[in-house]
């Protein structure tokens, strides 16, 4: 199952790291970090989300500490309005909302929260 992980690196930690690249495929907390996406910058340290699977087997551990870190369980999202019959631009509409209901390691993006929301989270 995939999972949505937020947390701040401390500037000490990011240098170490060399980049948020590096945190692809090493593990946290019985997790496997598949995917890295900067959020943004704070006078601490640098926000990030990544997303996580339980699958953590052949990886290395993480040696870098992050700070408050959240994981997020993604539930599906809700099933879309019913298309108009009469429309083909309407069908396609829907069938391409319905496979993407729920998260992969393609669209998992989107089921991120927002930057403003997820930044008023670390200010200290």
């Amino acid at each position: 199952m995939l999972k949505i992980m937020y947390a701040l690196i401390p500037y000490e930690d990011f240098a170490q790291c060399h980049g948020l690249k590096q945190l692809c495929e090493k593990s946290f907390r019985n997790f496997r970090i598949l995917k890295v996406h900067f959020i943004a910058e704070t006078d601490t340290g640098v926000i990030f989300s990544a997303l996580l699977s339980d699958n953590n087997q052949n990886t290395q551990p993480l040696e870098i500490t992050l700070l408050n870190t959240r994981i997020k369980h993604v539930a599906k999202k809700k099933y879309p309005v019913n298309p108009d019959p009469r429309s083909v631009k309407s069908l396609n509409r829907f069938i391409r909302k319905l496979n993407n209901r729920s998260i992969t390691d393609k669209n998992w993006k989107q089921f991120i929260d927002s930057k403003k929301s997820i930044i008023s989270q670390y200010q200290i």
